[in-house]
């Protein structure tokens, strides 16, 4: 149990003590204050009832004593007061002292309530077993608020009742309706819906089902997170308590860090199931959760390079390359609406259709726009309306040195052929939207030194502290500076670039981009 300190201070002594100086010389008759050797309920007190003695009052706060003030005979010589009016001034003087003594020792029981619940919460926030932390806010709801046992039932709002889930000094047999529906719950309900709830045994007869046998006076606290409710906090007791508004305001901060202790439990278990999303969409869409994707293909006809970061842990860029055979490749780069979690589904979706209508035929002569409608139906059917993407998909014939290629709603690549630049045509609408679109397609027949850059809008988009957007005219300046040399240092040309563009900071979007160059 936690020890009780002496509820009076010093300084409310010494005050008394000063009254009494004062008394004394006001009237000629001496007063002071008996004081006991320890503090004691009131009806133990022993007080000097000597012949000198002719007047006492006892000094406390109702449930503790300071001693007895006292008034003693004058001595013979000097004026002194009437009797009467003295013992009447005493009762005044008694009056305020008890007054002052209440105060003090409610000012001293209230810092220390104050300094033992700041304890508890902080060593309940370090507890990392949320049942030792409800069993330790339990049993300092019996200490603090000065009951015998305690009980806490939590609100499980699909089934519309509360359950009984921890308890201290009583066990859970003896309590009643250990699973109460709300619906014939009349205390828990008035409690969470009006607040705090006293019941005594001989006067609320309607709510005696409640209260445990052998207890005489009950308890209960909302335990509300803002203003939706989480369950009650119940507290017994065999003595009948009257005085209660310390031990209400006790039991309401302790409710208060029980609902604290449960929104971290829920916390906890939304990061959970968001991790455990996050890690099951990195291994579908092929990444790994918060990596930097980077892609690097090269022989002796063509290299490749490219690099996908997401805005956020996961995200709805998309950047594949399949390999068919020696001479055929497939180059396909999308943009999934919107970021996070969503988008990388309709990625995940549309990466998996790509995959699977690419390579399920065995064809490598597959005409793009067949991939591209095909996988434009299956994002149809399994996203919903507002979900679209787009995509450009390629394929690289290197013996003819031809690039084949439709483009649905996609930023069109840069074409750098010498010192010529050039957009590649788009052809139609982005996926998602309509399984009626259909699409073109466009063959670019390349030589030795061509160079071929794709990336999504998170690149040429991107604003820097100017508000200007790098757009086409940056990513082709950065990438004139290394044209003679690799697709890798071209593409890292473009990225330093394109970083000091944006000073250092997140851009709003995903961002992905692809380096495709011809060798000699």
């Amino acid at each position: 149990m936690t020890a009780k300190v002496d509820p009076f201070s010093e300084s409310a002594l010494d005050w008394i003590d000063q009254l009494c100086r004062r008394f004394s010389a006001a009237t000629g008759w001496p007063m002071r204050l008996v004081r006991d050797d320890a503090v004691q309920d009131s009806c133990d007190l022993s007080f000097s009832s000597g012949n000198d003695c002719c007047w006492h009052a006892v000094i406390g706060n109702g449930e503790h004593s300071i001693g007895s003030l006292q008034v003693f005979h004058p001595p013979q010589e000097g004026p002194v007061a009437d009797y009467l009016p003295v013992i009447e001034f005493a009762e005044t003087i008694a009056g305020f002292a008890r007054s002052f003594s209440s105060l003090s020792s409610d000012l001293a029981t209230r810092t220390q309530d104050v300094s033992m619940l700041a304890d508890i919460g902080r060593s309940v926030h370090s507890e990392d077993n949320v049942l030792g932390a409800l069993q330790r806010l339990l049993n300092a709801a019996v200490e603090l608020a000065d009951f015998h046992s305690s009980a806490f039932f939590l609100l499980d709002a699909k089934e519309a009742c509360l359950r009984l889930r921890a308890s201290h000094m009583i066990d859970s047999e003896h309590i009643p309706h250990p699973n109460r529906a709300l619906s014939t719950s009349p205390a828990d309900m008035l409690a969470l819906s009006q607040g705090p709830l006293v019941l005594h045994q001989d006067e609320n007869a309607e709510y005696r089902d409640w209260i445990p046998n052998g207890m005489t006076t009950a308890v209960c606290i909302p335990i509300r997170s803002g203003e939706d409710p989480l369950g009650t906090l119940w507290v017994f007791d065999r003595r009948r308590h009257d005085r209660l508004s310390r031990s209400l305001l006790v039991l309401e901060s302790l409710a208060a860090q029980i609902a604290a202790v449960l929104e971290r439990v829920v916390l906890l278990q939304e990061s959970e199931a968001k991790q455990r999303i996050q890690r099951e969409l990195a291994v579908v869409s092929g990444r790994k959760t918060g990596e930097v994707q980077s892609i690097k293909m090269s022989n002796e006809r063509f290299e490749i390079a490219a690099r996908c970061e997401s805005r956020w842990e996961i995200g709805g860029d998309l950047c594949d390359l399949i390999e068919f055979d020696e001479t055929h490749t497939a180059i396909a780069v999308g943009d999934a609406s919107g970021d996070g979690i969503p988008a990388a589904m309709v990625m995940t979706a549309a990466r998996g259709a790509l995959r699977a209508i690419a390579t399920g035929t065995g064809d490598t002569h597959v005409a793009t726009t067949q991939i591209v409608r095909r996988i434009n139906q299956t994002l149809c059917e399994v996203t919903p309306s507002h979900q679209f993407m787009t995509l450009l998909y390629g394929v690289f014939d290197s013996e003819c040195r031809t690039f084949t290629y439709t483009n649905a709603g996609h930023p069109p690549p840069i074409l750098i052929r010498r010192d010529q630049c050039s957009r590649l045509s788009s052809h139609g609408m982005l996926l998602g939207v309509s399984e009626d679109v259909l699409h073109d397609h466009s063959v670019v027949h390349l030589s030795a030194g061509d160079v071929i850059i794709l990336f999504t809008d998170g690149i040429v988009e991107a604003t820097g502290r100017s508000k200007e957007m790098f757009s086409y005219d940056g990513v082709i300046a950065a990438a004139r500076n290394r044209i003679n040399e690799s697709a890798e240092e071209i593409l890292q040309s473009v990225w330093r670039t394109f970083e000091r563009h944006i000073d250092g900071g997140r851009t709003p979007d995903d961002r992905t981009l692809l380096v495709f160059k011809i060798r000699e």
